[in-house]
């Protein structure tokens, strides 16, 4: 079959991540990407600004889209992330990092396009930080799966915060 036919019949996933690394999860993501079976998936990718992961992007032959999040809670960067949704036509939504998750989450609710969310550390998650139980309330919402990287990590998620258990 012509690889336009199966791009055309593939599933569209919306790639994100909060940083531009290098590091851990930004590893895990490139990695993720290069393993990505083309045929089944078309990735789109979202990042938060240039450095040595969109670099690494680039050479896969993809051209990460530059989204910049910014601080406390910008719905401009919201309405962005829906913006790309329905413009590519997004079927799957993959996100990495506390404030990817969030976003992705709630775009993913309102648009009703399942969202896996990939914690890779404690990084943003303090229960004490500010309104921790209703951001994870919108990450359990909108997730139809969360991934941690690791069991050390997943029995700290569900220690310290209201981070679904079934998902």
């Amino acid at each position: 079959m012509p690889a336009s036919v199966n791009v055309s019949m593939s599933k569209r996933v919306l790639c994100t991540i909060d940083t531009c690394g290098p590091g851990g999860a930004e590893t895990i993501f490139l990695q993720l990407l290069k393993r990505l079976d083309r045929e089944v998936y078309s990735p789109h990718v979202v990042m938060n600004g240039k450095g040595w992961l969109y670099d690494e992007v680039v050479k896969l032959g993809l051209q990460p889209e530059i989204v910049r999040m910014g601080g406390s809670f910008n719905v401009s960067y919201l309405l962005r992330i829906v913006r790309i949704i329905k413009r590519n036509k997004i079927d799957l939504i993959h996100s990495h990092l506390f404030g990817s998750n969030l976003y992705c989450s709630i775009a993913g609710f309102l648009q009703r396009i399942p969202v896996i969310s990939t914690f890779h550390g404690t990084v943003d998650s303090n229960p004490n930080g500010r309104m921790i139980p209703l951001k994870f309330g919108f990450i359990n919402s909108g997730s139809k799966y969360i991934v941690f990287v690791s069991n050390y990590l997943k029995n700290y998620y569900f220690k310290h915060t209201t981070v679904s258990r079934k998902k």
